[in-house]
């Protein structure tokens, strides 16, 4: 088993865990708080909304960036619902 990913056969579903925040540090390794490591991406001119890694950069102290898409909606208000209760900020573009 890996850690933080299960198969649920019953279901036929792959689960797996994700922290919500991790430590972020300073370009001198300095712990300076918590991040979330999922954002919201709300892209209205290609129609993509999505729940994406959050990409740190607290380092060199610059906002964070977009990684992969884990979460793919239909719409913008699926988006904004489920970032709410995920209590994640969203990035538009």
């Amino acid at each position: 088993m890996i850690k933080g990913i299960y198969k649920d056969v019953a279901e036929d579903m792959l689960i797996f865990k994700l922290p919500l925040h991790q430590m972020s540090s300073d370009c001198l390794g300095e712990e300076i708080g918590e991040v979330p490591n999922l954002i919201g991406v709300c892209c209205e001119k290609k129609f993509q909304y999505t729940i994406s890694q959050s990409i740190d950069m607290g380092y060199c102290g610059k906002p964070p960036q977009e990684g992969s898409p884990y979460i793919c909606f239909d719409d913008k208000e699926e988006l904004k619902k489920a970032c709410k209760l995920l209590g994640l900020d969203i990035m538009y573009k």
